[in-house]
């Protein structure tokens, strides 16, 4: 399975590690995990700025960056902040 990793947008969210078969699963486990820890639809969000107008903005299955070279054999996500250190 590929590895892909995510650093949730504002300050003391997930930084999310996870092993999936597909991009597809691992944001499905992303948003399953985030939705258990804040109670939202959408992963991180943040204020942004467009043309004067304030938008606000969520993470979506684009922000996942594979991790090139690094499989495992099982299905998982962890919160790299929080199950590590």
């Amino acid at each position: 399975m590929k590895v892909w990793h995510i650093q949730t947008w504002v300050a003391d969210t997930p930084h999310y590690l996870v092993s999936a078969e597909t991009k597809e699963e691992a944001w499905k486990m992303v948003e399953e995990e985030w939705r258990k820890k804040f109670d939202t639809m959408g992963v991180g969000g943040r204020t942004s700025h467009f043309f004067g107008t304030e938008i606000y903005v969520h993470q979506d299955i684009e922000d996942l960056i594979e991790i090139v070279g690094l499989t495992t054999q099982t299905s998982l996500i962890i919160d790299l902040d929080e199950d590590i250190f």
